[in-house]
């Protein structure tokens, strides 16, 4: 299978080209210039990398080039609470980049795409809510999307993913935190903890992109346009999840539950009406994923 993946220098998407090139498939990557591939690891080697410059031309020709079974779409821009500053990376990232990407497979006859969506467009399990911006450009994009689907000039699984977490995770998330207040003489101040995370491990998420390329690609879907949700189907309270990472690495932090008041819009209940995607499954425990965190 030739793969083509944008985002593939960032957590999830260089685990995503790590994983196609442990399975043998052919794997190329849009990425911007000046780009770290530390993410990449050893995988760099067997990755074909094209710069993507801003423009329509430069993201045709790539495609042009590889004509790959299938695009991975994986490239985001997000943060939780934005700032005047962050709308236009934020448009270009999520919304303007993959229409360009989408429009230049489709002139090439390139037409089956994985996109990837966030369980956060389902504020209070809704059909339809963002929990934040970030959230509801992943919603415009699909919108987008449906044009091409709908005109038969694409073919599209998106993925909805929860939180993701594994070794060499550079994102400033929970654990990165924690390990930072290792041994720390005063209480980490957080929320009342009682969040119910559905966290999965970002080796069985690659995993899920492998089983959705696939499904695209033996031509066995049942629509033009299917969603499944990435889920571990166990979520737990994040004072749980804490209390087992913790345990796990070792690590001795003092907190002060509940001193800082939860976010507008904290996401309480995780998303619970997503299909499964067929053929696929977590196959990695949150105890045992935790044991992971301490390798890259």
């Amino acid at each position: 299978m030739k793969a083509l993946i944008t985002g593939a220098t960032g957590f999830v998407g260089s685990r995503v080209a790590r994983h196609f090139v442990a399975r043998g498939h052919s794997v190329s990557a849009l990425i911007r210039d000046g780009s770290s591939l530390d993410q990449l690891g050893d995988a760099v080697h067997a990755v074909r990398l094209h710069v993507a410059d801003g423009t329509p031309e430069s993201i045709r020709h790539a495609i042009a080039a590889e004509k790959p079974d299938v695009v991975l779409h994986l490239a985001t821009y997000y943060v939780f609470d934005h700032h005047p500053e962050d709308l236009k990376p934020m448009v270009e990232a999520n919304i303007l980049f993959p229409l360009m990407v989408i429009d230049a497979m489709t002139r090439e006859g390139v037409g089956r795409l994985v996109n990837t969506g966030s369980a956060w467009q389902h504020f209070q399990d809704a059909d339809y809510s963002p929990v934040c911006l970030h959230s509801a450009t992943k919603q415009a994009l699909e919108s987008l999307v449906s044009f091409f689907v709908e005109t038969g000039r694409l073919r599209c699984i998106t993925l909805m993913l929860n939180d993701t977490y594994g070794p060499g995770d550079p994102r400033r998330k929970i654990f990165t935190v924690l390990r930072e207040w290792n041994g720390e003489g005063k209480a980490l101040a957080m929320s009342a903890g009682e969040q119910m995370i559905d966290i999965v491990h970002v080796d069985d998420v690659a995993r899920a992109f492998e089983v959705a390329a696939e499904r695209l690609v033996s031509d066995t879907m049942t629509e033009r346009w299917e969603e499944y949700a990435v889920s571990s189907g166990q979520p737990l309270r994040l004072r749980e999840l804490v209390e087992k990472f913790l345990a796990a690495a070792g690590l001795s932090v003092a907190i002060d539950w509940g001193a800082r008041p939860y976010r507008e819009r904290e996401v309480m209940v995780p998303w619970s009406k997503g299909r499964r995607l067929p053929g696929w499954q977590p196959s990695i425990g949150i105890d045992e994923g935790l044991m992971t965190l301490s390798c890259r």
